[in-house]
């Protein structure tokens, strides 16, 4: 059961790090002047809401599905950052996971070893608790050595009994703290609806 919190973020990671190089080698578009000089350019934001699993949240129209993965059990919904026009790559990815735990599983403990293999695998930078959609969550802030020493992780896990949610932001280092405002607003949306 233990193993199986691990598998899942190790997928999320894995997933986050194979977009950045889709995108790098499918997508090597210079992006479009799209500025009308004269208008205020207000962002456009995406409506996405999950049925099924209860969640919603806007996104920047600007960002790019990655993909959206269903399984028994589980479901994981992935955007990219814009391309880089320097890179060719996206340099951040956020993700959310739904998932039911399976049976014996119980959060905290699965929470502790967490942050135990964090710990053990990767730098932990911070650990905290926050509220997002008037649920208790744990915040992780981390680098992941073995799978992406260059990128910097923030980790959100909400217990919401029958389904738990995962919510991870990551991003290369050197470009976390700017795309940070805009993840904080996509969180700040994000709301479950069961």
């Amino acid at each position: 059961m233990k193993k199986y919190i691990l598998i899942i973020v190790i997928i999320v990671i894995i997933v986050a790090v194979l977009g950045s190089i889709y995108y790098y080698y499918l997508r090597n578009k210079p992006p479009e002047d799209s500025s009308d000089k004269g208008e205020e350019q207000i962002p456009e934001l995406i409506f996405y809401a999950d049925e099924e699993w209860g969640f919603e949240f806007n996104y920047p129209a600007d960002w790019e599905e990655q993909s959206l993965t269903q399984r028994e059990g589980m479901v994981s919904f992935a955007i990219n950052a814009p391309i880089e026009e320097e890179s060719g790559g996206s340099a951040a990815s956020f993700f959310i996971l739904a998932f039911n735990p399976t049976e014996g599983q119980v959060f905290s403990v699965e929470m502790e070893n967490s942050i135990e293999q964090v710990e053990a695998a990767g730098i932990l930078i911070s650990q905290s608790q926050r509220t997002i959609a008037d649920s208790n969550a744990l915040e992780l802030a981390y680098v992941d050595k073995p799978v992406d020493p260059e990128s910097k992780q923030l980790h959100y896990f909400i217990d919401q009994g029958n389904t738990w949610y995962q919510l991870l932001y990551t991003a290369k280092q050197d470009k976390f703290d700017e795309y940070l405002p805009e993840i904080e607003k996509m969180i700040e949306s994000f709301r479950i609806t069961k």
